[in-house]
C-alpha cells in the first residue's frame, strides 16, 4: 500500500502542474546542461543518445525527447512502469484524470479538504513528440541491463538515482562502462544515506552520520577509454562542476 500512495505523490510531482516547481528544481539543471552540451543546432544532436535511469515515472525522459534527444529511461519498480506507461500511452488530453494522492495523508494537513483535493494530469500532452525521436522505456536491473552496452551513451542523466546504491562504484563503473568516449554524466543529488548492506555497515553509517559523495573536482576516467566528464548540479540550479575525468 505505501508504493502505491508514493506512486500517487509521484504523478502529482511529474505529470501535474503543481509539480512544476520541483521538475524545475530537479530536471531544470539536467536538461540545461544537455542543452548547453548539444544545442539544437549542433549536427551531432539527432544522433545523441540520452539514458535516465532510475526514470521513475518517465518525465525527465520524455523532456529529453521533447528536445529531440533519442532517450531510454530505465526503471526496475514495476508500480513505477505501470503508471509511467498508462499516463504516456494512454494519457493524450490535458487534465483528462484525476487522482487523490493525499487523501491517506494525516501530516501537513489544514483541512479535511486538503486531503480530498483532486490533482488532473498530465498537464501536457505526453504523445507530442518530434517526428522519429527515438523514446523507450526499459524494465529492470541498471546494473544488469547497462553493463552489457559499452560506448553505447552519449549521455547519461541520473536524478536522486545514485541514492539507491548499495555500492556506489558499481554504479560509476557501469556509467563508465556505458559511455562513449568523451560522454558526460550529469548528476543532481548527492548520495545522502546508506542503505542497509550485507557485512558490516560503516562507522559513519552505524553512528548515524550520512556518507554524500565529494563535492570537489572528481578524477574519473569516464566515456570508455578516452577522456569524459561528470557534472553535478545542485538541485535548486546551484553552480555547475563540470570535470575533465583523467586520460
Amino acid at each position: 500500500m505505501e508504493k502505491v500512495k508514493s506512486t500517487l505523490k509521484q504523478l502529482a510531482r511529474d505529470w501535474a502542474e503543481e509539480g512544476a516547481a520541483e521538475r524545475a528544481a530537479c530536471y531544470g539543471p539536467l536538461l540545461a546542461d544537455i542543452e548547453r552540451l548539444l544545442p539544437s543546432e549542433s549536427a551531432a544532436r539527432p544522433n545523441a543518445k540520452v539514458l535516465v535511469p532510475g526514470a521513475g515515472l518517465g518525465r525527465l525522459a520524455w523532456e529529453c525527447a521533447a528536445r529531440g534527444f533519442a532517450c531510454q529511461g530505465n526503471e526496475v519498480s514495476y508500480f513505477m512502469l505501470l503508471a509511467s506507461n498508462f499516463v504516456l500511452n494512454h494519457a493524450a488530453d490535458l487534465g483528462q484524470l484525476e487522482i487523490y494522492p493525499y487523501v491517506h495523508q494525516s501530516i501537513n494537513v489544514r483541512a479535511p479538504a486538503d486531503q480530498l483535493r483532486p490533482v488532473p494530469l498530465p498537464d501536457t500532452d505526453p504523445s507530442r513528440l518530434p517526428a522519429h525521436t527515438p523514446f523507450s522505456m526499459c524494465a529492470g536491473d541498471f546494473l544488469a541491463i547497462y553493463a552489457n552496452q559499452p560506448g553505447e551513451w552519449d549521455c547519461i542523466l541520473t536524478c536522486f538515482f545514485i541514492d539507491t546504491a548499495r555500492d556506489v562504484s558499481q554504479y560509476v563503473r557501469t556509467i563508465h562502462a556505458a559511455l562513449r568516449p568523451g560522454g558526460v554524466w550529469c548528476n543532481v543529488g548527492a548520495r545522502a544515506r546508506v542503505p542497509r548492506a550485507r557485512g558490516r555497515p560503516p562507522a559513519d553509517a552505524v553512528r548515524g552520520r550520512p556518507l554524500p559523495l565529494p563535492r570537489g573536482p572528481v578524477a574519473l576516467p569516464l566515456g570508455g577509454d578516452g577522456p569524459g566528464r561528470i557534472l553535478d548540479r545542485a538541485p535548486a540550479g546551484g553552480a555547475a562542476r563540470a570535470h575533465r575525468a583523467a586520460p
